[in-house]
């Protein structure tokens, strides 16, 4: 009966008897056919991948998925066609390809001397990691630039990434790429909350005069004060006056800091930016403490901050609201440093109004130096009480390379402190 046949039916045919059968039955449906019992018997998951044996949807419930199954394929209906594959993306072009960011020129000034006038050069620089700077012909190619040609008399380094264990190697050889250690001191504050992070290094030339440097607390009760963030850098008044011994006159304090970064995901962002009990605050108060009397302070470095629009180079995109170092609050911080009762100045702005593109740091990872994509985050901010005539110049060496920072350059007439 019909049992039967359809039992012979499900038997493979031998290629004689495919080639031979009538042309009414459909082949499809011989191969395939089933009966709804043994359909039923199978798991969605069998039935499923049937379906996609024959092409058809496998979305719905079992019953339509058996109803899809027990349907000939002899005449199937026409679906849509299957959509096109997108059109490929554009490579993106490197950053060398990208318009360039345009450079300002920030002409040197000589300044007029005046009576008994005496310069004194400051530099700063993020490393980036100092004993990797040192390793490479790059890096200390800058620091003898800076000693040879800037004639600088105090560097101080940033982000030196030392443990205390390291100083001594490192100072070897660091001295030695600045043409020997006769000729220089140098004073250290290194992580200990953390290894291999942070850390600030001061070094001046002996001849400099009556100096003396010491570590900086800021936030004693924070990990942060244990991160090696700031050294305090004192020369004698009577030293800056340009005597000998002792004696009065001002005394010129150079605070070398490294503030901490807010974050990749901000999360230091309040610690850092609480106007009552955030690190900025409090080095503020820090440096409120040193300005007095007769003290001339200057803090010199990495305050991890573009302050204006015209600090960095992409100020109308969105995501810098919320970028470390150009978040509104980072900001709004930094302007408490400019206003009273500190009221701060930036040096390098008084000397050269808006120069824009003067960047100070780009992303390696970006590749952004080439096409000057940057910002500026390393300042020298003169407390009230140094007199604009005392600042004779400040340039940003943006042609010395070795670090994703630049060094910056201060230079002060002593006599008119």
């Amino acid at each position: 009966g019909g049992r039967m046949l359809h039992t012979y039916m499900r038997l493979p045919l031998p290629p004689r008897l495919w080639l031979a059968a009538p042309a009414s039955v459909s082949m499809s449906h011989i191969s395939m056919s089933h009966s709804d019992a043994e359909l039923a018997s199978l798991t969605v998951a069998a039935l499923k991948e049937r379906l996609r044996e024959r092409g058809l949807r496998v979305s719905g419930r079992k019953a339509d998925l058996i109803e899809r199954l027990s349907a000939p394929l002899s005449s199937p209906s026409p679906g849509p066609p299957p959509p096109l594959p997108p059109p490929p993306r554009a490579p993106r072009r490197p950053n060398s390809a990208r318009p360039n960011v345009p450079i300002d020129a920030t002409p040197r000034k000589a300044g007029a001397a005046g009576p008994g006038a005496r310069r004194l050069r400051a530099a700063s620089w993020n490393v980036a990691g100092l004993r990797g700077l040192l390793r490479r012909e790059e890096g200390r190619s800058t620091l003898r630039r800076l000693v040879d040609e800037e004639g600088v008399d105090v560097l101080m380094l940033q982000e030196t990434k030392l443990q205390e264990s390291h100083v001594a190697e490192v100072e070897a050889a660091l001295y030695e790429a600045l043409g020997g250690g006769e000729a220089w001191r140098a004073a250290w504050a290194c992580s200990t909350a953390r290894k291999g992070y942070a850390g600030v290094s001061t070094l001046w030339r002996r001849r400099v005069g009556d100096a003396a440097c010491r570590p900086l607390s800021v936030d004693p009760a924070h990990e942060a004060d244990r991160e090696g963030r700031a050294l305090l850098w004192e020369l004698s008044g009577a030293s800056a006056a340009g005597g000998g011994g002792g004696g009065g006159g001002p005394r010129l304090k150079l605070i070398n800091v490294y503030v901490p970064n807010s974050g990749a995901d901000l999360q230091r962002l309040e610690y850092r930016t609480d106007r009552a009990a955030g690190w900025d605050a409090r080095f503020r108060a820090a440096i409120a403490a040193q300005a007095t009397g007769e003290s001339r302070v200057c803090v010199c470095g990495d305050m991890n901050v573009a302050h204006e629009d015209v600090d960095f180079h992409n100020p109308a995109e969105r995501r810098t609201l919320t970028q470390a170092g150009t978040t509104p609050e980072e900001r709004a911080s930094l302007r408490c440093f400019l206003a009273p009762p500190l009221g701060m100045r930036d040096a390098f702005r008084q000397v050269h109004g808006r120069a824009a593109g003067q960047y100070t740091y780009w992303s390696q990872r970006a590749r952004a130096r080439p096409a000057n994509r940057g910002l500026r985050i390393d300042y020298f901010l003169l407390a009230s009480g140094v007199p604009p005539a005392a600042v004779v110049d400040v340039q940003h060496l943006q042609e010395m390379h070795g670090s994703d920072h630049c060094p910056i350059l201060l230079e002060l007439d002593l006599a008119r402190l």
